[in-house]
């Protein structure tokens, strides 16, 4: 169910979503989506989570059988 963070799904989310909505983040490594819950974050958002060490530490840790790249 995850939606990519395109420019214009991030505003409208900052403009119309309450600000307590759950928020999860995730990336290939964490760096990028930890950027982006700080700005959440910094705008408001309470409830904004990072997948930390992103989707490849997902795939190592998690649910080895998740294809690496």
């Amino acid at each position: 169910g995850a939606l990519p963070a395109t420019d214009e799904r991030v505003q409208e989310m900052m403009m119309r979503s309450p600000k307590d909505t759950p928020i999860v983040l995730h990336c290939h490594h964490g760096v990028r989506s930890l950027d982006a819950a700080s700005h959440l974050i910094g705008r408001g958002f309470t409830n904004v989570r990072s997948l930390r060490g992103g989707i490849d530490a997902w795939a190592m840790e998690i649910d080895p059988s998740m294809p690496r790249y």
